[in-house]
């Protein structure tokens, strides 16, 4: 199904451009995995989906891991992957032992828990992956080392606390998102801005105002009525 973007509610004294739409998947459900697998390969705005890894230790809460997910057809669907675990690398690692199977595009890990920001982009770098990190709802920007914005491809910025879906959306995430958008715009290299968890419809504008490129969307997308059109919605900002 697809939609007539002039009856979208929005100001017409603007232009279209595009968000980034990242559907998120955070589940140890095999079957509702499949499910949401199988609905984004329908998403027409959509080459890739983020698939939250969640140990039990850094949340209290148990996802699927990436060996599990060799199980699943992604069709065209390229693959992130977000750590959200007590050490990211063990999970690269692992992800590293099945990467044949799997469609990586980038590998994305909490900064809070990793041992080393460093030794996790070289070696995703090393598999040809893109990395990035990723920060929770009230971790400052100085958490991430200085030299790691050389060789990061993404920066996460979480609009709830890491490790759950259902939440609502924290106006924390826009304080830090201004901070890192301005940070971003000081280098000499391009670097994906991801606003992560809670973003609903009414949102994109204004994080795409305040620099975001992309957005990682979960509950909002998949409780939709109707998903396609969700999408389709979220992936047009004005």
């Amino acid at each position: 199904m697809t939609q007539d973007k002039s009856q979208l509610k929005v100001p017409t004294t603007h232009s279209y451009t595009t968000m980034t739409l990242y559907p998120a998947i955070l589940t140890d459900s095999p079957e509702l995995l499949a499910q949401q697998l199988e609905l984004a390969q329908q998403f027409l705005e959509v080459d890739t989906v983020q698939i939250d890894i969640i140990d039990g230790f850094f949340a209290d809460n148990l996802t699927i891991t990436p060996t599990d997910l060799t199980e699943y057809e992604f069709g065209e669907l390229q693959l992130d992957l977000h750590f959200m675990t007590e050490e990211p690398l063990d999970f690269l690692y692992e992800t590293r032992d099945v990467k044949d199977l799997l469609p990586i595009r980038m590998l994305i890990a909490q900064v809070e828990r990793l041992s080393s920001q460093a030794d996790f982009l070289r070696e995703a770098r090393v598999e040809n992956w893109k990395a990035g990190l990723s920060l929770d709802l009230f971790t400052p920007l100085d958490a991430v080392d200085p030299e790691s914005w050389e060789a990061l491809d993404c920066i996460q910025i979480m609009g709830i606390s890491a490790g759950f879906q259902q939440q609502k959306f924290h106006p924390q995430a826009l304080v830090t998102l201004e901070a890192v958008a301005k940070k971003v715009a000081s280098l000499d290299r391009s670097i994906e801005i991801i606003v992560d968890g809670g973003v609903t419809l009414d949102q994109v504008i204004k994080l795409a105002q305040l620099g975001a490129t992309g957005i990682a969307v979960g509950s909002s997308l998949w409780n939709a009525s109707d998903p396609i059109l969700q999408a389709e919605e979220l992936s047009s900002i004005v």
